[in-house]
């Protein structure tokens, strides 16, 4: 097993239990910090940066909770995937905001 794999495998296994694993816990986590910042008086929250997504779903999902707050960026590091994996290839027709 290659680190990859096992990262992979931990994901689906997430997912099979509940499909907005990772994502929900993402926008959780900005809630809490968003609001923990405020009620410390820290109103200097400027955003976050979310370093990956695997699925379109999860776009969605920020898109509903956040709306026009979200800003896609796809960095193009490679001409092809070498996985068939469905997290690794289900972004790739989808429309971003910016590409790099």
């Amino acid at each position: 097993w290659t680190p990859r794999a096992l990262a992979i495998l931990k994901g689906s296994v997430n997912r099979s239990v509940d499909s907005a694993y990772w994502v929900g816990r993402t926008i959780d986590t900005i809630k809490n910090t968003a609001t923990n910042n405020f009620n410390n008086g820290n109103t200097d929250n400027k955003g976050f940066v979310i370093s990956d997504l695997r699925y379109s779903s999860e776009v969605d999902l920020l898109r509903q909770e956040f709306g026009k707050n979200i800003i896609t960026v796809r960095i193009n590091r490679f001409d092809t995937v070498n996985s068939d994996d469905t997290s690794e290839n289900d972004l790739n027709n989808s429309k971003f905001d910016v590409t790099i």
